[in-house]
């Protein structure tokens, strides 16, 4: 079991020679430690824990603000659980009485002797080790636990999904040999790529709570099979599972569900009709969809209105409407979903549909070998990808591509990058992506993410943060917002990372701006 050997350190006294030696004996000692921070005043130190967890402080009795005890004493009653060693010139018993009482580890009497504040230290240690010793064994136990019942679960999902009636008579003893009740409805998720653990632990424990059999059928798609379902019960757990899903992470789940389903028989059907409903509801920017055993019925004149849309497409590009063809790319992909639940098949369609918008814009703008080219990359990573909405998002960057490819001159460049900039500016407070950005102005990340570069001589990622650094000053002077209610007020979610990223650009931490700007305008030290 490897854990985490590295102790992270902050020290609080006002004494600039007090800090210094603490930091000399932590090199002495054979613990490896990270200093965190310092602290010179009571205030100070509640903010510096404020933005940091360590693992131990060293913390003087006596600073200016309020004392340190008093600063432990509010510390722990935060419940922080940080190993504290006192170093102070102070040795009167009601100090060590009360630093005893507050949990303090040791209390060390200055000057402190370096093998006496090494022994602490590694004391310190020993007790952070067996707690992330004891952490990770729990979870690894509760992982095997949890995996042992997911094969069983999976293994038993996919007799009920299978389209055979050999499996039919072991099922109902499986379900008996599980303590599960009979499924009478079907939900099927596509979990966002990002945060994918996270929103796999939020359908764990929404299914847990729940009772129900679930399982991953494979990368993003999950399935559950509730019991004692009515056609409006499995609505309604459909519409909680999502609900609770957004609570687990970023991104936007899609749920279908069938239900009431009467027999074991129907699941296979119930299944690939959920599948369509997914692949729909991706069409359609639904989140929540109802399936239709309908669904799975071959349409005789399915292919011929695929012809249809595919001449509608090559004539939109000719004319330059990149709207329009993204409609008819979505209104092709909602039909070869409907003409059958294949991957495979969405694929072919795509790569088709691709080929054709390709072959009319070479021949628009004379540059046929640029555009194959172009046309060659999305080919080859709509047949890489493993889900349909890969494909489709592949597809669409694609055909952005190609009527990115009209946009040649310099002042079209300029006007893009000036409406990335505005997008960015007016969503600054918002977890937003490249990918936001460049759906907003109608053009691939890629291409986006190029011409920025070269219109800005910076890049995306470095222009959102110098406008959120921007924002957090102005906020930092000019209001009594906490450093948390700023992070989250210029897109960033962890109020530690904030000022990690502050400190980067700043050369200071939030807390120390904040403080030196106001000395600046009013003269004091607040």
């Amino acid at each position: 079991m490897v854990i985490d050997r590295e102790i992270t350190v902050l020290i609080a006294d006002d004494e600039v020679a007090a800090r210094r030696s603490v930091h000399r004996m932590l090199g002495d000692c054979s613990v490896q430690t990270r200093v965190v921070g310092e602290a010179t005043t009571g205030p100070e130190l509640l903010e510096k824990l404020e933005e940091e967890q360590p693992d131990v402080l060293t913390l003087d009795i006596m600073m200016p603000g309020f004392s340190g005890l008093e600063a432990l004493r509010r510390v722990q009653e935060a419940g922080a659980g940080i190993r504290v060693i006192i170093i102070s010139a102070f040795d009167e018993f009601s100090f060590a009485q009360d630093a005893v009482k507050l949990g303090v580890r040791d209390f060390l009497v200055k000057p402190v002797r370096p093998e006496e504040f090494c022994r602490s230290l590694q004391d310190c240690a020993e007790e952070v080790f067996a707690e992330r010793r004891d952490i990770q064994r729990d979870e690894n136990l509760r992982r095997r636990a949890e995996t042992a019942q997911d094969r069983a679960q999976l293994s038993l999902i996919r007799d009920i999904l299978a389209d055979s009636d050999l499996l039919r008579d072991d099922i109902a003893e499986q379900l008996s040999v599980l303590g599960v009740d009979v499924p009478h409805a079907l939900i099927l998720v596509d979990l966002p790529r990002d945060d994918r653990d996270q929103f796999e632990t939020g359908l764990r424990d929404w299914s847990g709570r729940n009772g129900f059999m679930w399982c991953i059928l494979r990368p993003g798609r999950a399935v559950i099979l509730p019991h004692g379902s009515t056609e409006e019960s499995a609505k309604n757990l459909a519409r909680d599972l999502l609900h609770d899903l957004r609570e687990s992470g970023e991104g936007e789940p899609r749920v279908a569900y069938v239900g009431p389903i009467d027999s074991l028989e129907v699941f296979p059907t119930a299944h690939r009709a959920a599948c369509v409903a997914l692949n729909l509801a991706f069409v359609n920017d639904e989140t929540l969809r109802e399936a239709s055993l309908e669904d799975v019925v071959d349409d005789a004149g399915g292919l011929e209105e695929m012809l249809s849309l595919e001449t509608q497409l090559k004539a939109e590009v000719r004319s330059g409407s990149l709207p329009d063809a993204l409609q008819l790319l979505r209104d092709l992909t909602e039909r070869a979903v409907y003409q059958r639940d294949e991957a495979d098949f969405l694929a072919v369609e795509l790569v088709a549909a691709m080929s054709l918008a390709a072959e009319v814009a070479g021949t628009y703008l004379e540059e046929n070998e640029a555009i194959l080219r172009l046309r060659n990359r999305c080919v080859g990573r709509i047949l890489r990808a493993t889900t349909p909405e890969a494909m489709v998002d592949t597809a669409r960057e694609c055909l952005k591509d190609m009527f990115a490819s009209f946009r040649t001159h310099d002042d079209a460049r300029q006007r893009l990058v000036t409406e990335a900039k505005r997008f960015i500016d007016e969503h600054v407070g918002k977890d937003i992506s490249l990918s936001d950005v460049a759906d907003s102005v109608f053009v691939s990340s890629y291409y986006l993410s190029r011409v920025f570069k070269l219109v800005c001589g910076q890049s995306f990622s470095e222009y959102l943060t110098a406008t959120r650094m921007e924002r957090a000053r102005d906020m930092l002077r000019n209001s009594e917002l906490s450093c948390g209610d700023i992070a989250a007020r210029v897109g960033y979610s962890s109020a530690s990372y904030f000022s990690h990223i502050f400190k980067e650009w700043e050369g200071c931490t939030p807390t120390e701006y904040r403080r030196a700007t106001r000395r600046m305008v009013y003269g004091d030290t607040p």
